[in-house]
């Protein structure tokens, strides 16, 4: 009887066994595909609060005109603390100009820049 006994016992621990090892197999890459997808998001979100920024910026420079249309080195945002805007500006022949607006993170870790161009005339 007590070999009968030990024979299920040890049935059971097998398949607990096997059955937590299955789980395992599941459950870590789906917490690495959850981790991944965060992450993934977190970066989408910055590149679109990036060019968003951006891209209000190079619209209130071609409002104002020529006389804003200058290049400036990378300064700080008050309105979002954590990025950094600079803009170059070159003259092309025929009065035309090249714009761009550059947005990086104002702690630089990870040394990414967005870049929004444009081309506008004096005559805007």
């Amino acid at each position: 009887m007590t070999t009968i006994r030990k024979n299920i016992a040890g049935g059971i621990l097998i398949d607990v066994l096997m059955s937590t090892l299955l789980v395992a197999l599941i459950i870590a890459p789906t917490v690495s595909i959850l981790i991944t997808v965060q992450k993934t998001s977190a970066q989408v979100e910055l590149n679109l609060k990036a060019l968003a920024v951006a891209q209000s910026y190079l619209e209130e420079l071609l409002a104002m005109g020529p006389e804003a249309w200058t290049s400036q080195p990378f300064r700080p945002l008050s309105d979002h603390p954590d990025l950094e805007l600079a803009t170059q500006v070159n003259l092309l022949p025929a009065r035309l100009y090249e714009i761009h607006v550059f947005i990086r993170r104002g702690d630089v870790s990870d040394g990414k820049t967005w870049e929004l161009a444009t081309m506008a005339t004096a005559s805007q």
